[in-house]
């Protein structure tokens, strides 16, 4: 087994909400690693089954020493709350977030140590991960160090599995938004970024299995939590006028189009409104641009991304 000081050096943040298998899962998978000491911050998000119980049974019966698990309740509602309450107990200089869902194979934690290791430059570490999707296919979900903002916003590269992040950059750029209840850690990538920190990869092996839930919180279908989107997008663009950053802002214009375009896939009218509302008061190239985007989105084509860099990377 892989050790290091007596000083852990990463947190593991997991908020869970009534998943008793699922987490017993999880936190499996985190035993399983060989790299020790290592901290484990699960906070319960008021679940109503015996999902603390379980958490708290499984530490009860731990019989490692060097794998320390705190287990919270979350006194509001919300992950992104239950996160940002175990951010504010990690003492440790890094720290990882984690879903209650899903799994890290064998060897992940010695490889984001290493990485701290050889990059001590770096702020963020990350990793592509994979998802098992319903239909039992699966996706590659990658992390991106090159060009990071743009390909965060279009691909959300640092969603919740896929980096960890220097403790003291996360509480410094403000942490998590609270109330955000959709894309939160979206919202929270574009914070980060915003601070402009060096960021690395650790190549491109897969360490991390992700899991689609049919009570997923982001949900099957965009028009299950209409509003969610918007309300992010909305926040990600209050941060970017903050930072004085105005040449994102066609990102998330082009982001808000991308969202219109899958409400009109799924034949809800909010598609259009979305879309009619971005296009207000831009250009006639912006608006014919944003219109092809919604387009393309509405008839489920792929590349996505590629076409708003094709349309937009030379605009203002």
């Amino acid at each position: 087994m892989s050790t290091s000081s007596h000083h852990p050096i990463i947190t593991i943040v997991i908020p869970v909400y009534n998943r008793p298998k699922l987490v017993i899962r999880t936190l499996d998978s985190i035993l399983s690693q060989d790299y020790r000491p290592l901290q484990v911050i699960v906070v319960d998000n008021g679940s109503t089954d015996n999902t603390y119980a379980a958490v708290e049974q499984w530490v009860k019966n731990l019989e490692d020493n060097q794998l320390s698990v705190n287990i919270l309740r979350a006194n509001k509602k919300g992950a992104s709350y239950a996160r940002q309450q175990g951010v504010e107990m990690v003492t440790t200089p890094w720290v990882m977030h984690f879903d209650s869902d899903d799994t890290m194979r064998p060897g992940h934690i010695s490889r984001i140590v290493k990485g701290i290791n050889d990059h001590p430059e770096a702020d963020i570490l990350g990793w592509d991960v994979i998802t098992h999707q319903l239909d039992n296919r699966h996706k590659i979900n990658r992390f991106y160090a090159n060009n990071p903002m743009v390909n965060h916003i279009f691909h959300a590269s640092l969603s919740t599995q896929r980096y960890a992040v220097r403790t003291e950059l996360l509480k410094r750029c403000g942490g998590w938004e609270t109330d955000i209840a959709g894309w939160d850690d979206y919202v929270l990538g574009i914070k980060l970024l915003l601070h402009k920190p060096v960021l690395a990869k650790l190549g491109n092996e897969i360490t991390v299995d992700m899991y689609s839930q049919q009570e997923s919180v982001s949900g099957c279908t965009f028009s299950e939590k209409q509003g969610e989107w918007e309300a992010a997008l909305d926040r990600s663009q209050q941060l970017i006028l903050q930072f004085n950053r105005p040449e994102l802002l066609k990102w998330i214009d082009a982001r808000r189009a991308i969202v219109a375009g899958h409400y009109t896939s799924e034949d809800n009218p909010q598609g259009i409104k979305l879309l009619e509302t971005t296009c207000h008061g831009k250009s006639r190239y912006h608006r014919w641009a944003l219109t092809r985007i919604h387009s393309h989105v509405a008839h489920k084509r792929k590349g996505t991304a590629w076409l708003c860099r094709i349309l937009l990377t030379n605009t203002q």
